[in-house]
């Protein structure tokens, strides 16, 4: 639902980037405060039980990864941008939390092909600093990871199929749609949360959870919406929206994996940044067709 006003307003020129710019560093603030407030009131929870504190997963990681995209908006002060990146990153790090930390480091390389690619031509000076912040941020994550047992076994436990029961949860799921003697249920699936219904909790999963809600409709639908934003930001020629786009389409897609995306508030900021590229094309595509016109009539 974000994105409709903020792409009417957009396409209006009502909202231009410096607007997004604003909300980008206001609701940052908020988002990284929200981020350590949540932190410590889980180790408060694991001093109670005598947990080590450093031994906590914070689900408010996939709020901080909205703020990725954003950052090409100030793309043009470049040191700037950069310490903001790596400071997002390990930020979303500190959470332990697999599913967001792999998600930031595939949009980590996407952002390393936009320094290499930003100013036009690949210059020297563009893959320079871009190999010192490849450089740096691999350090980072390489010295975060043999600091911390606790980190090391959780990615360990991934590799081993340890997925947190939710392959358990994914079977029962689908298993019941699978297994379904009602044609209709397989189309259409079983309504609003039946995941619940099914398997006791939502999928964490949107495909699993889109087709015991939505069944195969449901699904086929959702899976259109990547399909025309991944042409969109093949089709886009401005390198700064192209790797938001990008951007956008990482973190939403791999959400739907390892989380959920398409009913949380957290994909509420992605939603408005989508509204304004799109609302920014027809914009400048308007002004192109009347400065055409205008032209035309001068002649």
């Amino acid at each position: 639902m974000t994105f409709f006003p903020f792409y009417f307003l957009t396409k209006n020129n009502q909202l231009k980037s410096k607007d997004f710019i604003i909300f980008f560093y206001i609701f940052g603030v908020i988002t990284i405060g929200r981020f350590f407030f949540f932190q410590a009131l889980l180790q408060g929870e694991n001093f109670a039980y005598n947990i080590e504190n450093y031994n906590v997963v914070n689900n408010a990681a996939y709020d901080i990864l909205s703020l990725f995209p954003f950052i090409l908006l100030i793309s043009d002060k470049k040191i700037f941008s950069n310490l903001i990146v790596l400071i997002l990153f390990i930020v979303i790090m500190s959470s332990l939390k697999r599913g967001a930390i792999i998600t930031a480091g595939v949009v980590l390389l996407i952002y390393f092909l936009y320094l290499i690619k930003s100013r036009g031509k690949i210059k020297l000076s563009n893959f320079l600093l871009a190999f010192i912040f490849l450089f740096v941020s691999g350090y980072l994550i390489y010295h975060f990871y043999l600091a911390n047992e606790f980190f090391q076994n959780r990615f360990l436990l991934l590799s081993e199929g340890g997925y947190s029961n939710r392959d358990i949860l994914y079977s029962q799921i689908f298993d019941f749609w699978k297994n379904s003697k009602n044609f209709f249920n397989l189309i259409f699936g079983y309504g609003l949360w039946s995941s619940i219904e099914i398997a006791g909790n939502a999928a964490h999963n949107d495909w699993l959870e889109l087709l015991s809600n939505c069944g195969i409709i449901g699904v086929l639908v959702y899976l259109s919406l990547f399909y025309l934003l991944y042409i969109s930001a093949k089709k886009t020629k401005e390198l700064d929206k192209k790797y938001m786009l990008l951007m956008i389409l990482i973190i939403w897609f791999m959400k739907t994996l390892f989380s959920m995306a398409y009913m949380e508030m957290n994909m509420a900021p992605l939603m408005m940044l989508l509204g304004y590229i799109f609302g920014n094309e027809e914009l400048n595509n308007n002004m192109k067709i009347i400065s055409n016109k205008n032209f035309s009539t001068y002649v």
